[in-house]
């Protein structure tokens, strides 16, 4: 823990630093059962969220299938494809890592899922702010729905799909939940299988005492402050104002519960207990909890920091992978 919170406070400061530290530290290289294929996603223009301009709805988001090899067939070639897929969404405060930097725990939630994992690299802060990261998002669960033409992959129903996402990845994974509990019926988009949170971030507001309380446990530093960017009306790069941060789709644990729209599917969260976001991913599952119809999962893993299934070469992380693909397997049946 020591050694990432020195290379984490190597950037904190410095958004250029930052990612040039994470790229160079964190590119793993799968093992050889896993086969990875790059694509890209072609971004919705007919389905941007307030606060976007047209322009922004153009280009392509970067993404890359995952794929674990489930079995040898009696013709001996080697059989990678599954038909159940994890969309899963990368952390780094909304600002840092990629799908490359992730490939670390991605092939393990394939293997262990026996799913095949869509990872996909959305629009970083502070060059692209709220809402843009979201609106890759929909894209990339739009394009397992309803492929276009050049794709090669085949229409995933939704109960084949769940939401999995780290951090600010966990964020998005959730937020998008919500945005489709919002506007699915306007679009006639399906809630997926699940929502799958590892130390999801959903209070960007940082109201609970955790995130003071454990700062000198966990290896998260309490702000980045690059001041080309940070200034007294914006704390964060994600948003241009802290006005923002009480949204619910900033923060969703500032979600309220609304009834008369499409139920949130079953959520798993996970969280270790000396890490900052401890306690705001108890009150987001707990109130998820008491207004969800569907099940809500939360497991706490003791003395664990932040984002459990990076420390790998823990038994109790690969406990949390095992857990997070358990949910996974059950919510696609």
């Amino acid at each position: 823990i020591a050694s990432v919170r020195q290379t984490m406070e190597l950037g904190k400061d410095n958004v250029a630093l930052a990612r040039t530290v994470v790229q160079k530290i964190a590119s793993p290289t799968p093992p050889v059962a896993t086969k990875i294929t790059k694509v890209y996603i072609p971004r919705r223009k007919d389905i941007l969220p307030d606060g976007m301009d047209p322009a922004d709805g153009e280009g392509n988001v970067k993404a890359e299938w995952v794929d674990w090899r489930i079995s040898i067939t009696s013709e001996n070639f080697l059989s990678w494809k599954s038909d159940k897929v994890i969309l899963y969404i990368h952390g780094g405060a909304f600002f840092l890592g990629s799908r490359k930097t992730h490939r670390t725990v991605t092939w393990r939630f394939a293997r262990g899922s026996r799913c095949r994992v869509l990872s996909i690299d959305y629009r970083l802060s502070p060059e692209a702010v709220f809402p843009l990261g979201l609106q890759d998002c929909i894209s990339a669960y739009l394009y397992l729905l309803d492929p276009p033409a050049a794709a090669t992959h085949p229409r995933y129903p939704p109960e084949n799909i769940v939401f999995m996402g780290d951090s600010a990845g966990g964020n998005l994974a959730i937020v998008l939940a919500l945005w489709i509990r919002e506007n699915g019926a306007k679009y006639n988009i399906p809630m997926p299988a699940g929502v799958c949170g590892i130390s999801p971030w959903v209070d960007l507001t940082h109201s609970q005492p955790s995130f003071v309380l454990h700062g000198d446990i966990d290896y998260l530093p309490y702000a980045s402050r690059d001041s080309k960017y940070i200034h007294k009306d914006r704390a964060h790069y994600y948003t241009n104002h802290n006005d923002q941060l009480s949204n619910p789709l900033v923060s969703p644990l500032h979600a309220k519960s609304k009834t008369e729209l499409i139920p949130l599917p079953p959520i798993y969260v996970q969280t270790g207990t000396v890490e900052r976001l401890h306690h705001e991913n108890i009150a987001f599952a707990v109130d998820t909890l008491k207004n969800s119809p569907a099940p809500v999962i939360l497991e706490l893993y003791e003395d664990m920091p932040h984002v459990i299934p990076f420390f790998f070469f823990e038994s109790i992380a690969t406990l949390a992978t095992r857990n997070a693909c358990r949910f996974v397997r059950d919510a696609v049946g």
